[in-house]
């Protein structure tokens, strides 16, 4: 009888850890593969677009069983993505982003919002979005200077841009999303993560000033920036819209400040979308002007940016 129990206790056991490896297995899974209502075509278009728009070199693959794999490589970053038709307007896609060889699933995240933003008719190349050979050089020269931002709040996975102000690792983002964040990662312009740490935080003018310890070569102007940008002025600005780095975007001044909660902030037509506050604004010339801030509820062609003058105040005391 009681060699009955101990069999009956070791089988249950088995049991469970099996359920528990095939749980996890099955876990894995779906946060690499997901369905969208997009034939394999536009899919691979699209993310060929994508990974190309971010410094990758990608080469693709057909098998004999119609599967499309794209292979992209950038320094030490790689990804595998595997496009297969469900059905003639639907693809099922499967993809593996590496780090020196490490999975980050942060990354895979940012490419999903990437797909589903697409598949929902708000293009992330829209209309406001220029390719970089029409971009001023003097704004092209900023794009090692920005940086990508990551932090985890109540297990929530949180996502922004940030840019340098100094060699030695200071950092401007904004503050709206960092109360009660511990854990901040910052993504350098080559890739590199380096843990980051907040020196100075105000939710009233939103921004914070973040510091990595850690010696830079690249840094946006505060005393070359400019306080009083034309109405109608294209202005361009630079971020980490759905974790995609380094994305250069376009607006237009929308007339004066306005007063928000008692601080100015700049109007711009310019497509907002998610990941993209704490992104610096910059003129043709590269200058600094502002950060973005958001955007209008309802509207994603349409944001708000906090003014240089608040930005300089809010360092006064850095």
């Amino acid at each position: 009888m009681r060699n009955l129990t101990i069999t009956i206790k070791v089988t249950f056991l088995l049991i469970l850890i099996s359920i528990s490896l095939v749980s996890s297995l099955f876990a894995g899974q779906q946060d690499s593969r997901r369905i969208f209502p997009l034939p394999v075509p536009e899919a691979e278009n699209i993310l060929a677009y994508w990974l190309t728009d971010a410094g990758f070199k990608a080469a693709k693959t057909l098998s004999d069983s119609g599967y499309i794999q794209l292979d992209a490589v950038k320094k030490n970053e790689r990804w595998q993505i595997t496009l297969k038709p469900v059905s003639p307007l639907a693809s099922d896609v499967l993809a593996v982003y590496t780090l020196n060889d490490q999975p980050d699933q942060m990354k895979v995240q940012g490419m999903w919002d990437y797909l589903e933003t697409y598949s929902r008719g708000i293009s992330p190349a829209g209309k406001y979005r220029h390719p970089e050979q029409s971009v001023p050089p003097a704004v092209l020269a900023q794009k090692e200077s920005v940086v990508c931002i990551r932090a985890k709040k109540k297990d929530k996975p949180l996502q922004f841009s940030g840019f340098i102000i100094d060699k030695e690792g200071l950092i401007i983002s904004t503050a709206h999303d960092l109360e009660g964040v511990r854990d901040i990662i910052v993504v350098l312009d080559d890739g590199s993560e380096i843990k980051g740490k907040i020196k100075k935080m105000d939710i009233d003018s939103d921004l914070a000033l973040i510091s990595i310890n850690s010696k830079v070569n690249s840094r946006v102007s505060l005393e070359d920036s400019r306080s009083l940008p034309d109405n109608g002025e294209m202005v361009y600005f630079i971020g980490c819209p759905m974790n995609h780095q380094g994305m250069i975007q376009s607006g237009i001044i929308d007339g004066v400040p306005r007063s928000v909660n008692g601080h100015p902030l700049w109007q711009v037509y310019m497509e907002t979308l998610p990941g993209s506050s704490g992104s610096p604004l910059l003129d043709a010339q590269g200058k600094l002007f502002g950060v973005v801030k958001g955007r209008y509820r309802g509207t994603d062609s349409r944001g708000f940016a906090i003014t240089i003058n608040t930005v300089m105040d809010f360092l006064g005391g850095k």
